[in-house]
């Protein structure tokens, strides 16, 4: 946001510009916001946009706000994932009964590694839904395969069990 713009009398004229910076540690796709806070840059050129400019290049990463904000932003990430562990592994299992498993599936891969046991928790669930699915289209490749039998295509019916190998229960 353009907080002040002003022009300096004299030669040669030089701008002077105010910018206030919004920065948010959140999620994009579910809109969650997990911190943020308002940081105010000065930038002067002898033009508006060489002032602007001048006023993004002061952002710097390690600004002690910026960096208090990661902090924040990260612990409270960190929270989130431990307070609702539970009401993620519950939605990702729903999804999985209905058969949307590589929805279950990447539901749980958002689980970040630094949250140890719901991401443990997560993956092994994450690992049980994968063997779901592949269950599943096993069984129902095996039914479209019988289909392709009955009219003497066993060139296609075999090429559609050839990629199941032992460790799934329908391999037989």
């Amino acid at each position: 946001n353009v907080l002040t713009k002003d022009i300096l009398p004299g030669a040669p004229t030089k701008y002077l510009v105010t910018i206030e910076c919004t920065l948010a540690v959140g999620d994009g796709i579910d809109g969650k916001s997990f911190a943020s806070d308002y940081i105010e840059f000065k930038g002067s050129g002898v033009s508006e946009d060489k002032a602007f400019i001048d006023a993004i290049r002061k952002i710097n990463p390690r600004h002690k706000s910026i960096q208090e904000i990661l902090i924040l932003g990260k612990e409270k990430i960190i929270e989130y994932y431990n307070a609702q562990c539970d009401f993620i592994l519950k939605e990702a299992q729903t999804l999985s009964d209905s058969r949307n498993f590589d929805e279950a599936i990447y539901y749980l891969n958002q689980v970040p590694e630094i949250t140890k046991e719901c991401y443990d928790k997560s993956m092994d669930l994450s690992l049980e839904i994968t063997l779901k699915k592949f269950e599943f289209e096993c069984q129902s490749n095996i039914a479209k395969a019988k289909v392709l039998i009955s009219n003497g295509d066993f060139s296609n019916a075999s090429q559609m069990l050839t990629m199941y190998t032992k460790d799934i229960e329908c391999y037989s």
